[in-house]
């Protein structure tokens, strides 16, 4: 993959490009909530067919914050933004988590030529006992001063808590993997971006976007997901006019990195239906 930078909204944005070999229509990954690209790196290379665009959300990885609050719709505005400099055409979008909130948003308001779109574990309103516990974290964390709320968000015990939550692979070499990769990012927190994006996310219903959502859409679940039950996506998802369920088995939250091969398979299949 190639790496460029732009501007936008005060932030300088990094995105990675990969040329599909037979050219097509383009495919937009977006990250989950405090991940980057690298989270979705091996997801790409099962969709070796496919010209992919992996950007990391302005305040994250490698993109330095925007210069206005990082809530839902100005990461939607900057979303919009590059698609159109980059002059895609006819495109289809990938989201995850977070990311897949401000796919659906923006595949519910853009006039832009998307053609499908693939949800993986949609981050909606958080339900359960563990993710009231994620959400008064959280809450807490935006009532401290400064020094504190970045201990605070940093706390290795709060990822070790979180990762035993999320990730449902019964491998213990992945898990490992995927702890070691969450405490990595740590290097590149930004407490006062992840704040204003959790406090934006929770104060906006975003499960309202889907009876707008026209185009074709892929719905991928993990079987034991912790913050958003299974049961809680099939529901949803019949809001969604041309929606189809898929549902990963031995997978949580984070089922895209559990299951890379799967989830690719999923969505190349979904992708080039008629």
């Amino acid at each position: 993959m190639t790496r460029h930078e732009t501007t936008i909204m005060g932030s300088q944005v990094a995105y990675w490009e990969r040329p599909g070999p037979g050219g097509g229509v383009p495919l937009v990954l977006l990250h989950g909530f405090r991940g980057n690209h690298r989270a979705l790196l091996e997801l790409a290379r099962h969709l070796p067919e496919r010209r992919l665009i992996l950007m990391d959300l302005p305040g994250y990885g490698a993109s330095t914050p925007l210069n206005v609050p990082h809530t839902l719709d100005n990461y939607v505005l900057a979303l919009e933004e590059l698609v159109r400099r980059l002059e895609l055409g006819p495109f289809d979008l990938w989201g995850h988590s977070f990311g897949g909130t401000l796919a659906l948003m923006l595949a519910g308001r853009t006039q832009l030529p998307l053609r499908r779109l693939v949800l993986v574990a949609p981050a909606l309103r958080p339900r359960g006992p563990w993710a009231r516990l994620i959400v008064a974290y959280y809450r807490a964390a935006s009532f401290m001063p400064e020094w504190l709320r970045r201990l605070w968000l940093a706390s290795r015990l709060f990822a070790l808590v979180a990762g035993w939550v999320l990730v449902r692979t019964p491998q213990a070499r992945r898990r490992r993997q995927l702890f070691a990769a969450e405490q990595r990012n740590l290097a590149e927190f930004r407490s006062q971006v992840v704040i204003e994006s959790f406090v934006s996310f929770y104060t906006l219903p975003v499960a309202t976007f889907a009876p707008a959502i026209t185009i074709p859409t892929l719905v991928i679940a993990g079987r034991e997901d912790e913050l958003v039950p299974l049961s809680t996506l099939k529901t949803w998802s019949q809001n969604l006019p041309h929606a189809q369920l898929e549902v990963l088995d031995h997978a949580g939250h984070l089922a895209p990195l559990e299951r890379p091969q799967v989830a690719a398979r999923l969505t190349e299949a979904f992708l080039l239906a008629e």
